[in-house]
């Protein structure tokens, strides 16, 4: 196998940044030499379509590249081969500086790194090619020629969403994803902490979900309360856990001192954990109560959901270890069913740990539960959530469809939430059929996709009427919906042939009770006026 180590550059102010993707094979609907180019530092880029047009292919496409980058980096079996031509800038972070400083041995100062960019080569099973340079302020282009570990140079994390649970897109992410836990459950005690350094995985399957919306509904700071006015919602007031962690073999799970501390504080919420077992976390069910503990919830979690959600995290992922070590090895390894089920395969025995029961004050003083949200409040705080709790420097968040539920307000508002939630220095790819939300999107930052190819978007989206953008990239040329369209056709046929001006006014009255305020309305009406007055 050709292995040499990648291609870097770098440029003040970007963040990771996404350049150019050149397939070297057919790939479903793409064919061998499709190339992707992307708009220089753009940090929200939105991906559309109508249903079939190659949108959400273009996604799984950027997401396999990188699970196939990982694979051969970390010298895992490599399950799904693409070969491609792939390039992608990061941000300067401190450990990348201490690379550079480890592979030149010189006095090169941090604020004169710039950016760094990454160009990888991958075709069948001998060429995998990896280059790295770096520009300083002066533009001096400088190699890393003895790179000891490429996983620092891939994102710090990968972040996918899809609101139809697309097995396509997190179906390899998901497999590495367990190969990482497995090998930490395996040997927990003794975990390799250069793992840290790695590519974080993360797909929003559902169940963790409402663990991620909950984490940020126990903060109040700036962009918690944000999202909380916009859904009206005060506070999370508490909490109901379950907590099991004797195995089969009636012996229990033994867990590493930090996660039992983080775990310990957790509980400590609950009015009976330490009543019960002040020295072990004991089975049972904890109701925990954080009404007026915000301060507290804050110095805890030093005002970061984030480290609140770790640990819920890392409860949920115990569940794993309810599957047996054979068949965790085997849903690694199977290609004929969808690994997305991990979760299926738990016993029926109860779970390491579940969350049954939750209570959110909402601003009109009546409270609900987590699964009491409506479609629409539940996903934006899920996306927003993800984008809090996930973002960092050099993450790559691949949304698809996540305003699906959205109401038009909320819709209008999407992408400025984004803006503001997320990292500055991260990059958000997400699609969507919604040409309310185009409106806030220059069209250099719109891939637009038709029957399979890559299409330029000829209007100035930002700033237009949706009813432009829904006809020029949706195709849909009406502005209403079909069953009106053939009743404003029929009155238009029915005004075309009269000539009673007494009939005319009866259907002008008709026109007036069946149709709402519309252009279409209002062109039936002049006709009607133009008839009469010849």
């Amino acid at each position: 196998m050709i292995f040499s180590y990648f291609t870097v550059l770098i440029w003040e102010g970007f963040s990771i940044n996404l350049n150019r993707l050149k397939l070297l094979c057919n790939y479903k609907i793409f064919k061998t030499g499709t190339e992707f180019k992307f708009n220089n530092n753009s940090k929200i880029l939105a991906v559309v379509g109508v249903n079939g047009s190659g949108k959400s292919i273009f996604q799984e496409v950027i997401v396999n590249v990188f699970m196939n980058i990982y694979a051969k980096v970390n010298k895992f079996k490599v399950y799904l081969d693409i070969d491609y031509e792939f390039e992608y800038s990061l941000t300067p972070t401190p450990l990348l500086y201490s690379a550079i400083l480890n592979d030149n041995n010189t006095d090169f100062g941090y604020e004169n790194l710039k950016e760094i960019v990454v160009k990888v080569i991958s075709q069948g099973k001998d060429v995998f090619s990896v280059k790295i340079f770096y520009k300083d302020r002066i533009d001096s282009l400088i190699e890393l020629k003895d790179v000891i570990d490429f996983n620092i140079f891939l994102p710090s994390s990968l972040v996918v969403y899809s609101s139809g649970e697309n097995e396509t897109i997190s179906n390899e992410l998901l497999r590495y994803r367990l190969i990482n836990q497995d090998k930490y459950f395996n040997n927990m005690f003794n975990f390799n902490s250069s793992d840290n350094y790695k590519m974080n995985l993360e797909y929003v399957y559902n169940n963790y979900r409402s663990l991620l919306i909950i984490s940020i509904l126990l903060f109040d700071n700036y962009k918690v309360n944000k999202l909380k006015d916009l859904v009206e919602i005060r506070e999370l007031l508490s909490f109901d856990l379950n907590l099991n962690l004797m195995q089969r073999s009636r012996t229990r799970v033994e867990l590493p001192e930090r996660e039992v501390y983080n775990i310990k504080k957790l509980l400590g919420f609950s009015s009976t954990f330490y009543h019960q077992n002040e020295d072990n976390l004991g089975d049972g069910s904890y109701k925990l109560v954080f009404k007026n503990k915000h301060k507290i919830i804050k110095d805890e979690y030093l005002d970061d959901p984030a480290n609140l959600y770790r640990t819920l995290e890392y409860l949920e992922n115990l569940n794993l270890l309810k599957i047996s070590k054979s068949k965790r090895k085997k849903l690694i390894r199977e290609n004929s069913y969808s690994i997305k089920d991990i979760h299926s395969y738990y016993s029926n025995e109860k779970k390491i740990f579940e969350l049954i029961d939750s209570s959110i004050l909402k601003n009109d003083k009546t409270c609900i539960k987590i699964l009491g949200l409506s479609d629409g409040e539940y996903q934006v705080l899920l996306i927003m959530a993800l984008l809090l709790i996930h973002g960092q420097k050099n993450t790559l968040f691949i949304l698809d469809e996540p305003d699906t539920h959205l109401n038009p307000e909320w819709k209008s508002k999407f992408v400025s939430m984004i803006s503001m939630i997320k990292d500055d220095y991260s990059q958000c790819i997400f699609s969507t059929h919604n040409p309310d939300v185009l409106t806030d999107m220059k069209s250099q930052d719109i891939f637009f996709f038709k029957n399979g190819k890559l299409n330029s978007v000829d209007i100035n989206t930002f700033g237009a009427n949706p009813n432009i953008i829904s006809s020029k990239i949706f195709g849909k040329n009406n502005t209403i919906s079909e069953r009106a369209r053939r009743e404003y056709e029929r009155y238009y046929h029915l005004i075309e042939a009269e000539d009673s001006i007494e009939t005319l006014e009866r259907v002008e009255q008709e026109i007036l009770y069946d149709f709402g305020n519309s252009s279409e309305r209002m062109m039936l009406l002049n006709k009607i006026y133009n008839k009469q007055r010849s």
